[in-house]
């Protein structure tokens, strides 16, 4: 009887390795082609590397803590998204990796939104660096935590100098749990009026390890 037991755990565990490990990997040249995809736990998706311009990334889907599904580029800091991207995440274990948003900015949208619908997402390996529009006057957020237990860490948010603060953490009826670690904040010129934090935060956030030279 025991034997036969620890041979139905085996099985079982077996099965769930499988299951873990089938995941599907896709490679896309956009957004658009991003926006074909049914994505399912342990998908990675890969951006070919190149220059692209007012791309739209919105993530969405249901991974799990063993198998999120990933978006990455193909090699980290080699995808430079220009003009007016974006990037949202929307669903619960996704992760966004390798990104480099440049020489270009938002017409109102933030340039990374944790969505309200998100849950254990994450924003890795990505720099933002001097996204900013022509006037210091115009106001969006560079990443815009919402929901719950999301994660935002190695990456590099440099030289934003319009208005609006840099990462805003959002205020929610519950504790919100996310994590801002291991970033590198790059120098932020004064504004000369309110609203041009580096981070806004709101109730219950770990901040570790980040570094920021003004």
């Amino acid at each position: 009887m025991i034997r036969n037991a620890l041979c139905t755990i085996a099985l079982l565990l077996a099965l769930h390795i499988a299951a873990v490990s089938s995941g599907k990997s896709y490679a896309i040249n956009n957004s658009n082609d991003l926006k074909t995809l049914k994505l399912k736990p342990g998908d990675t998706v890969v951006i070919r590397s190149g220059v692209l311009k007012d791309q739209a990334f919105h993530l969405k889907g249901t991974g799990t803590k063993e198998a999120p599904i990933v978006l990455m580029a193909e090699k980290a800091g080699m995808v430079k998204l220009t003009g007016q991207s974006t990037l949202k995440l929307d669903g619960q274990w996704l992760i966004a990796d390798g990104l480099f948003f440049t020489d270009g900015y938002s017409l109102k949208e933030d340039v990374v939104a944790f969505s309200k619908k998100s849950a254990y997402c994450r924003l890795t390996n990505t720099t933002i660096k001097n996204y900013n529009p022509p006037s210091d006057e115009t106001e969006y957020k560079w990443v815009s935590l919402y929901s719950t237990n999301n994660r935002l860490d190695h990456c590099n948010i440099t030289g934003k100098n319009h208005q609006g603060a840099t990462v805003v953490v959002w205020l929610s009826e519950a504790p919100n749990y996310h994590s801002i670690d291991h970033n590198y904040f790059g120098g932020r010129p004064p504004l000369g009026r309110n609203g041009g934090e580096t981070i806004r935060r709101y109730q219950r956030l770990v901040v570790s390890s980040f570094l920021y030279f003004g």
